[in-house]
C-alpha cells in the first residue's frame, strides 16, 4: 500500500511537469533544480523500467490530461444543456488527415459564448459520410446527446457544407434543429479573394497571376526581378516577387499591393526578357497587358477595396458607397501619376453597342473618369456588397426552435413586449445579448432562446 502510494507521489510531479511543458515547453530538469526533493530522489533510485519518463508513459500521462479535461468541459456543456459543433479537417506534416473537433456552448455562470477544442482524430477518408459518421461517433464517445445539439460549424468546403451529401445535410437528417452557419472569417477571405463577375477586376488579377507564374517558373527570371527591385529600390526588403494567396485575403492584399509598389521593376525585367528569344513572346505581352490604363484603374480598385478590414460590410455601405464619387477621385489621380510615370496612355477603352462581355456602360458624359468610375468601380463594389449580403441568413429562433422553449410562441409574444418596454425604461443599456441575458429571469423564453 506504500508503495502505491509513493508511486502516485512520483507521478505528480511529472504529470504536472508534461502539462506545464505543453504551455511552456519546458523540460523536467528545471523541477529538479528548482528543489524538488521527490521528482530528485524517484531519479536517484529508480531503475530504468520505472522512471515513468519514457515516451510511451508520458504520451500515457497526456492522453489521462486530455480525458480530465475534456470530461471537464463536457460537463459544462451538459449543464448549458443545448450546444454547438465545429469541425475542419486538414493534412499535417505527415501527410495524414487529421479531424479537429470542438464545441460551443453558452456559461450561465459568467454569460458568456465558450468555445472549446475537444481533440483531434485522425480520419481515413474526407467524404461527406464518412466525417458526419466520424462526428457521430465523437459525439458518442463524449456523451454528448445528438438530440441537444442546435448548431453546425464549418467551412464552405463542398463535404462539410454540401446541400445533399455533405456533413451539415447528413447531421441536419438526423437532427433538423442543428442549424448550419458557415465560418464567418473563411466566408469573408472567400469573398474577397474570388475574382468577381467585373471581368476587368477578373483580368486584372488574372495578369498579376500570369507575371508571378512567369517570373518564378525559372531561377535567371527570378534573379533579374530581383536585381532590378535592388536597383530601382535600394530600401526595399522584400525583393521577391510574392504569389498570390486564393483564399486569404490579407495575403492576397498584400500580393497586390507589393505588385504595384515593384511595378517599375516588373516592367524593366519585362522587356529585357522580351528580347529573348525563348521567353521574349510571352514577356512582351504581359508588358502589354500592363501598360493599359484599365489594368491601372482595375489595380488601384482591388487595393483600396482589399485593404478594408474586419467591418467591411459597414465600410461598403456607408464610407464607401455614399462617397463613392469622392473616393474614386482620389483612385484616378494616383492611377494618373502611376500612368505618367510609366508613359501610359488614358483612354477609354473601344466599346460597341453589341457588347456583351466587358462593361459598356455609358456615363453621362464624356469625362474619362467618369467612364471608369461607372464600368469599374461601382461594379465591383456592388458586386462586394451582394456578395456580402447574400451569405446573411436570418434565423427566425422562436419559430424554428419552439419545442425547446418552456413556454408557447404565444407566451413569447407577451414576453417581448414586456422585454422591450423593460429596456425602453431601462437608463442604462446592455452593450450585447451576454450581458441582457443577466436581466432574463423573468423572462423564461427570452432566456432560452
Amino acid at each position: 500500500m506504500n508503495d502505491k502510494i509513493q508511486n502516485r507521489q512520483k507521478l505528480i510531479p511529472i504529470s504536472e511537469t508534461i502539462i506545464f511543458c505543453g504551455l511552456q515547453n519546458a523540460l523536467l530538469e528545471f523541477r529538479i533544480n528548482a528543489g524538488d526533493q521527490i521528482l530528485k530522489e524517484h531519479f536517484k533510485f529508480a531503475t530504468k523500467n520505472t522512471t515513468y519518463i519514457n515516451k510511451t508513459t508520458q504520451n500515457d500521462l497526456i492522453d489521462c490530461c486530455g480525458n480530465v479535461i475534456s470530461d471537464k468541459i463536457i460537463q459544462k456543456v451538459h449543464l448549458s444543456k443545448f450546444y454547438s459543433i465545429l469541425a475542419d479537417e486538414t493534412t499535417e506534416v505527415s501527410i495524414s488527415e487529421q479531424f479537429s473537433f470542438g464545441v460551443r456552448y453558452f456559461d450561465s455562470n459568467t454569460c458568456s459564448v465558450r468555445e472549446h477544442f475537444l481533440g483531434f482524430t485522425k480520419v481515413e477518408h474526407v467524404t461527406g459520410e464518412y466525417l458526419a459518421d466520424t462526428i457521430l461517433q465523437i459525439l458518442k464517445e463524449k456523451n454528448l446527446d445528438l438530440a441537444l445539439l442546435r448548431g453546425q460549424g464549418y467551412d464552405g468546403a463542398a463535404n462539410m457544407s454540401g446541400a445533399f451529401k455533405g456533413v451539415q445535410s447528413r447531421i441536419a437528417s438526423l437532427q433538423p434543429l442543428a442549424f448550419y452557419t458557415h465560418c464567418a472569417n473563411h466566408r469573408l477571405n472567400l469573398v474577397l479573394s474570388k475574382e468577381s463577375t467585373v471581368l476587368s477586376i477578373c483580368n486584372t488579377v488574372g495578369i498579376i497571376t500570369n507575371i508571378y507564374s512567369f517570373l518564378r517558373e525559372s531561377a535567371l527570371k527570378t534573379q533579374l526581378l530581383n536585381e532590378k527591385i535592388t536597383e530601382l529600390f535600394p530600401h526595399q526588403k522584400a525583393v521577391k516577387a510574392k504569389k498570390l494567396c486564393e483564399t486569404r485575403w490579407v495575403e492576397r492584399h498584400d500580393g497586390i499591393l507589393h505588385f504595384l509598389e515593384i511595378l517599375p521593376a516588373i516592367i524593366v525585367t519585362l522587356d529585357e526578357l522580351s528580347l529573348s528569344n525563348y521567353t521574349g513572346s510571352n514577356a512582351q505581352s504581359l508588358s502589354a497587358a500592363i501598360c493599359k490604363c484599365e489594368f491601372l484603374i482595375s489595380l488601384k480598385i482591388l487595393i483600396k477595396f482589399l485593404a478594408i478590414t474586419l467591418p467591411l460590410s459597414i465600410q461598403l455601405q456607408t464610407t464607401i458607397k455614399e462617397n463613392s464619387k469622392t473616393e474614386f477621385k482620389n483612385i484616378f489621380e494616383e492611377t494618373t501619376i502611376i500612368a505618367g510615370k510609366m508613359d501610359v496612355d488614358k483612354r477609354i477603352p473601344r466599346v460597341t453597342k453589341t457588347q456583351c462581355h466587358r462593361a459598356n456602360a455609358q456615363p453621362q458624359s464624356t469625362d474619362l473618369s467618369e467612364f471608369y468610375h461607372v464600368n469599374y468601380f461601382l461594379p465591383y463594389l456592388d458586386y462586394l456588397m451582394s456578395e456580402l449580403n447574400s451569405h446573411d441568413k436570418i434565423l427566425n429562433a422562436a419559430q424554428m426552435y419552439e419545442a425547446d422553449l418552456p413556454h408557447s410562441i404565444k407566451a413569447l409574444r407577451g414576453e417581448l413586449n414586456l422585454w422591450k418596454q423593460f429596456w425602453k425604461n431601462k437608463p442604462e443599456k446592455s452593450d450585447s445579448s451576454m450581458e441582457a441575458f443577466k436581466y432574463a429571469s423573468m423572462f423564461p423564453n427570452i432566456k432560452c432562446l
